[in-house]
Protein backbone atom coordinates (compact mmCIF):
# COMPACT_ATOMS: atom_id res chain seq x y z
CA UNK A 1 0.00 0.00 0.00
CA UNK A 2 0.95 3.32 -1.08
CA UNK A 3 1.90 5.74 1.89
CA UNK A 4 0.38 8.92 2.02
CA UNK A 5 2.70 11.82 3.74
CA UNK A 6 0.69 14.59 3.33
CA UNK A 7 -2.02 12.67 5.81
CA UNK A 8 0.76 12.22 8.84
CA UNK A 9 -0.27 14.25 11.88
CA UNK A 10 3.74 15.31 11.90
CA UNK A 11 3.59 16.52 8.65
CA UNK A 12 0.20 18.63 9.20
CA UNK A 13 2.72 20.01 12.20
CA UNK A 14 5.51 20.90 10.11
CA UNK A 15 3.20 22.99 7.96
CA UNK A 16 1.84 24.77 10.57
CA UNK A 17 5.69 25.29 12.12
CA UNK A 18 7.16 26.07 8.93
CA UNK A 19 4.47 28.68 7.62
CA UNK A 20 4.71 28.98 3.71
CA UNK A 21 3.05 32.47 3.15
CA UNK A 22 3.00 34.10 -0.71
CA UNK A 23 3.71 38.11 -0.91
CA UNK A 24 0.94 40.28 -1.21
CA UNK A 25 1.39 41.10 -4.68
CA UNK A 26 0.08 37.21 -5.43
CA UNK A 27 -3.33 38.29 -3.57
CA UNK A 28 -3.70 41.28 -5.67
CA UNK A 29 -2.79 39.49 -8.77
CA UNK A 30 -5.54 36.72 -8.13
CA UNK A 31 -8.22 39.66 -7.44
CA UNK A 32 -7.27 41.60 -10.13
CA UNK A 33 -7.48 38.49 -12.31
CA UNK A 34 -11.41 38.32 -10.98
CA UNK A 35 -12.41 41.43 -11.76
CA UNK A 36 -11.02 41.34 -15.40
CA UNK A 37 -13.43 38.31 -15.80
CA UNK A 38 -16.46 40.18 -14.68
CA UNK A 39 -15.97 43.75 -16.75
CA UNK A 40 -19.29 44.45 -15.01
CA UNK A 41 -17.97 44.39 -11.23
CA UNK A 42 -16.63 47.70 -10.00
CA UNK A 43 -13.26 47.48 -8.57
CA UNK A 44 -14.50 48.82 -5.22
CA UNK A 45 -16.33 45.59 -4.97
CA UNK A 46 -13.81 43.33 -4.00
CA UNK A 47 -16.30 40.83 -1.75
CA UNK A 48 -16.71 37.59 -3.79
CA UNK A 49 -19.30 35.21 -3.22
CA UNK A 50 -17.51 31.93 -2.73
CA UNK A 51 -14.00 29.87 -3.28
CA UNK A 52 -12.82 26.68 -3.38
CA UNK A 53 -9.17 25.91 -2.02
CA UNK A 54 -8.46 22.77 -3.47
CA UNK A 55 -5.61 21.03 -1.45
CA UNK A 56 -5.47 23.34 1.85
CA UNK A 57 -3.47 21.80 4.11
CA UNK A 58 -3.41 23.85 7.05
CA UNK A 59 -5.67 26.36 5.90
CA UNK A 60 -3.30 29.48 6.05
CA UNK A 61 -4.13 30.39 2.22
CA UNK A 62 -7.23 30.23 2.65
CA UNK A 63 -7.82 32.45 5.73
CA UNK A 64 -5.57 34.97 4.08
CA UNK A 65 -8.25 34.88 0.76
CA UNK A 66 -11.30 34.92 3.30
CA UNK A 67 -11.31 38.83 3.43
CA UNK A 68 -12.24 38.97 0.19
CA UNK A 69 -15.12 36.16 0.15
CA UNK A 70 -18.40 35.64 1.82
CA UNK A 71 -17.82 32.24 2.22
CA UNK A 72 -14.04 30.21 1.48
CA UNK A 73 -14.38 25.93 1.87
CA UNK A 74 -10.94 24.39 2.14
CA UNK A 75 -10.85 20.98 1.25
CA UNK A 76 -7.87 18.81 1.56
CA UNK A 77 -7.96 14.81 1.69
CA UNK A 78 -5.88 14.45 4.81
CA UNK A 79 -7.77 14.37 8.14
CA UNK A 80 -5.14 15.41 9.86
CA UNK A 81 -4.03 18.62 7.62
CA UNK A 82 -7.95 19.74 8.21
CA UNK A 83 -7.75 19.24 11.93
CA UNK A 84 -4.81 21.60 11.44
CA UNK A 85 -6.58 24.30 9.38
CA UNK A 86 -9.40 24.37 12.26
CA UNK A 87 -7.28 24.36 14.87
CA UNK A 88 -4.74 27.37 13.56
CA UNK A 89 -7.06 29.04 11.10
CA UNK A 90 -10.70 29.23 11.33
CA UNK A 91 -12.86 32.06 10.78
CA UNK A 92 -16.34 32.40 10.51
CA UNK A 93 -16.64 32.70 6.79
CA UNK A 94 -14.54 29.78 6.56
CA UNK A 95 -15.60 25.86 6.33
CA UNK A 96 -13.03 23.07 6.18
CA UNK A 97 -13.86 19.39 4.98
CA UNK A 98 -12.72 16.27 3.85
CA UNK A 99 -12.49 15.78 0.52
CA UNK A 100 -10.52 16.08 -3.28
CA UNK A 101 -11.50 17.03 -7.03
CA UNK A 102 -13.92 14.59 -7.56
CA UNK A 103 -16.49 16.18 -6.01
CA UNK A 104 -15.93 19.85 -4.94
CA UNK A 105 -18.42 20.82 -2.12
CA UNK A 106 -20.60 23.54 -4.45
CA UNK A 107 -23.77 23.74 -6.41
CA UNK A 108 -23.18 24.09 -9.85
CA UNK A 109 -22.08 27.63 -11.07
CA UNK A 110 -21.77 29.44 -7.73
CA UNK A 111 -17.79 29.74 -7.08
CA UNK A 112 -15.73 32.53 -7.76
CA UNK A 113 -12.04 31.03 -7.94
CA UNK A 114 -11.15 27.69 -7.87
CA UNK A 115 -7.75 27.85 -5.91
CA UNK A 116 -5.03 25.14 -5.89
CA UNK A 117 -1.60 25.81 -4.75
CA UNK A 118 0.85 22.71 -4.92
CA UNK A 119 -1.67 20.13 -4.11
CA UNK A 120 -1.75 19.86 -8.13
CA UNK A 121 -0.07 17.12 -9.00
CA UNK A 122 -1.92 14.83 -5.85
CA UNK A 123 -4.91 15.55 -8.28
CA UNK A 124 -6.35 13.62 -11.50
CA UNK A 125 -6.36 16.33 -13.74
CA UNK A 126 -9.26 15.76 -15.89
CA UNK A 127 -11.67 15.38 -12.62
CA UNK A 128 -10.22 18.60 -11.77
CA UNK A 129 -11.07 20.54 -14.90
CA UNK A 130 -14.51 18.54 -15.03
CA UNK A 131 -15.91 19.62 -11.88
CA UNK A 132 -14.09 23.37 -12.41
CA UNK A 133 -16.26 23.71 -15.34
CA UNK A 134 -19.16 22.83 -13.51
CA UNK A 135 -18.72 24.45 -9.86
CA UNK A 136 -17.70 27.81 -11.43
CA UNK A 137 -19.24 31.13 -12.36
CA UNK A 138 -19.35 32.39 -16.04
CA UNK A 139 -17.37 34.77 -14.12
CA UNK A 140 -15.51 32.74 -12.20
CA UNK A 141 -11.70 31.04 -12.68
CA UNK A 142 -8.90 28.78 -11.27
CA UNK A 143 -5.64 29.34 -10.52
CA UNK A 144 -3.12 26.87 -10.49
CA UNK A 145 0.13 27.03 -8.59
CA UNK A 146 2.47 24.33 -8.06
CA UNK A 147 5.86 22.55 -8.60
CA UNK A 148 8.14 23.66 -11.76
CA UNK A 149 5.98 22.61 -14.95
CA UNK A 150 8.79 24.46 -16.30
CA UNK A 151 10.91 21.89 -18.43
CA UNK A 152 9.63 18.30 -19.24
CA UNK A 153 11.82 16.08 -20.95
CA UNK A 154 10.16 13.89 -23.96
CA UNK A 155 11.93 10.83 -25.33
CA UNK A 156 10.76 9.86 -28.66
CA UNK A 157 12.95 7.43 -31.56
CA UNK A 158 14.60 10.23 -32.52
CA UNK A 159 16.11 11.18 -29.24
CA UNK A 160 14.90 13.73 -26.87
CA UNK A 161 13.80 17.30 -26.27
CA UNK A 162 13.32 19.75 -24.12
CA UNK A 163 9.78 21.23 -23.80
CA UNK A 164 8.01 23.94 -21.40
CA UNK A 165 5.60 21.96 -19.47
CA UNK A 166 3.32 25.06 -18.94
CA UNK A 167 2.82 24.83 -23.23
CA UNK A 168 2.22 20.93 -22.51
CA UNK A 169 -0.18 22.01 -19.51
CA UNK A 170 -1.76 24.99 -21.66
CA UNK A 171 -2.62 22.79 -24.44
CA UNK A 172 -3.85 19.62 -22.53
CA UNK A 173 -6.47 22.32 -20.95
CA UNK A 174 -7.69 23.62 -24.27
Amino acid sequence: MEARLYQNHHVAELFVKDKITYPDILKKFIIDFLLRLDPDRKSDQLQFDLMLDMGCANGLQTKIFAEHFSKVIGIDKSEEQIKMAIKENSSDNIQYVIGDESNMPALDNTVDLVWCCFAFHYMNVETYIRECERVLKSTGGTIICGHDFVDIMLHENEGSQLQSGMNILEQYLR
